[in-house]
């Protein structure tokens, strides 16, 4: 015969179900927002961006169309499927950049591209295994190449620098 419950045990036993329906209502609000937010993030991220979603900030000398045309990446292309690190190595050997940062924004999906350009303060020639090399030094004595260094800013330069070395 079973034991009536006292007034202490029927308190317990009604907090432990209600204990249980408040997790289990945690458990299904936390699923549908990673359920939510995954679906955010293979909607957008999977759509296609083009030039128009890519945004170039630090730099009003170089263009998103300038970016694309150096970056040998053919657009339009899936946001996810962009390989930043590839971006960022062709970036810093086409441009005169000291620092990139390439953000991915799922939501609006683009592609938000940060520069620190080198600024070129004097002309440059060395010695290089093609002979005779012209170019350009900025403030660091960073040797850009003279095609690299005319996509950037160059201000009125008097100065020459015969035999650079690093």
């Amino acid at each position: 015969m079973p034991r009536p419950l006292t007034t202490k045990s029927r308190k317990l036993r009604d907090q432990d179900q209600s204990n249980k329906i408040v997790h289990l209502w945690r458990i299904l609000v936390l699923t549908s927002i990673s359920g939510g937010l995954s679906y955010l993030l293979i909607n957008n991220g999977w759509q296609p961006i083009g030039s128009q979603e890519i945004l170039v900030k630090g730099s009003p000398e170089v263009e998103s169309q300038l970016l694309i045309n150096t970056s040998g990446i053919l657009f339009p292309q899936p946001l996810l499927s962009i390989n930043l690190k590839e971006l960022k190595e062709g970036l810093y050997k086409q441009l005169p950049i000291k620092a990139v940062s390439i953000r991915r924004l799922i939501f609006p999906p683009r592609l938000e591209i940060e520069l620190l350009e080198r600024v070129p303060i004097a002309f440059a020639k060395r010695s290089g295994p093609k002979g005779q090399e012209k170019g350009m030094v900025d403030e660091d004595g960073y040797w850009m190449p003279l095609e690299v260094a005319k996509k950037g800013e160059i201000k009125a330069i008097n100065l020459l620098v015969k035999g650079w070395k690093s």
